[in-house]
């Protein structure tokens, strides 16, 4: 009887143990945890940010969202007169929740504040949010993470599409002793994987880009130095840290924005930037200008293929 009373405890203690499932909140409060890596799109926004919206930093509520179009009025006019900077035609909302500690996270990432753009209807085009770790073994966990989820970059994709495939010459002899060559072709046997872990902060590559069927991801790297003071004793201690921020983008959004650049950029005959609330990297054309300079005319014009 002991002994069935101590398995009967043990048990009991396991099925304690068992972790709930993971459920995706539909509602953003303190400890949500919602990931964005389960974005659907299809998300309620308003019902979403309802407990959680900022209104202390923004003139807009729940009610009166009006006042989330973006870019405002100001900001259109500013751009107006602004040679290399466009924006969208089509009408956008901006919200922006609090401070909330575990509100949203990714890949294993907790983030305290998560930011949403919308189209005209309050369909959710755009999700992103900034996790901070202080060590480059969490880093390199969640940038591993990626590449098992998503697979290669758009860079490491397009680089074998040029690299083709590696020609393997295979020697042997036949039963007559003559020397037999057989030719076949396989990829190239690369570490993809390992060139995430060279952040490259503070270039033009400090970013990585995975594109799949519905969506465009995004992760850009910084890093910064964080100050604490010791009460006691008054000595402060200055901590490395790397920023992570993470972009969850609709393809459509992200062809949207694409073709309006190619679109002013060539009429314009001039690398444009875009005005959004969030920063994609690889449609900063103004940075990336040399990926499409083509030369420079004889009466000293340069020319572009913003099409590349």
């Amino acid at each position: 009887m002991k002994y069935f009373l101590i398995i009967m405890v043990l048990i009991t203690f396991s099925c304690k143990e068992e972790k709930k499932e993971f459920v995706q909140p539909d509602i953003l409060i303190e400890g949500a945890e919602f990931d964005l890596t389960q974005l659907s799109f299809k998300e309620d926004v308003l019902k979403l940010v309802s407990k959680s919206l900022d209104t202390i930093n923004n003139d807009y509520t729940i009610k009166n969202y009006e006042n989330a179009s973006y870019p405002t009025k100001e900001e259109i006019k500013n751009i107006s007169n602004h040679k290399g900077i466009t924006y969208l035609d089509e009408k956008r909302y901006y919200f922006q929740s609090l401070e909330l500690d575990s509100i949203a996270q990714f890949l294993g990432l907790h983030t305290n504040s998560i930011e949403i753009e919308t189209d005209s209807n309050l369909k959710i085009q755009t999700c992103w949010a900034t996790a901070k770790v202080f060590d480059t073994l969490t880093l390199n966990s969640v940038l591993h993470k990626m590449y098992i989820k998503y697979g290669k970059t758009i860079w490491m994709q397009e680089y074998e599409d040029e690299l083709g495939l590696q020609k393997v010459v295979h020697a042997s002899t036949d039963e007559n002793g003559k020397v037999v060559h057989e030719i076949k072709y396989k990829e190239y046997d690369i570490d993809y994987e390992s060139y995430l872990y060279q952040y490259k902060i503070n270039s033009s590559d400090d970013y990585h880009q995975w594109n799949l069927k519905d969506r465009i991801l995004q992760i850009k790297i910084s890093d910064g130095n964080e100050s604490t003071i010791d009460l006691s004793s008054g000595e402060t201690e200055s901590k490395k840290y790397y920023k992570i921020e993470f972009l969850n983008i609709t393809k459509k959004e992200y062809d949207l924005v694409k073709n309006k650049l190619i679109s002013t950029s060539t009429t314009n005959n001039y690398p444009m930037r875009i005005v959004k609330p969030y920063y994609i990297k690889e449609l900063d054309f103004y940075t990336n200008f040399s990926k499409y300079y083509i030369e420079e005319s004889e009466d000293g014009i340069k020319v572009y293929n913003f099409n590349k």
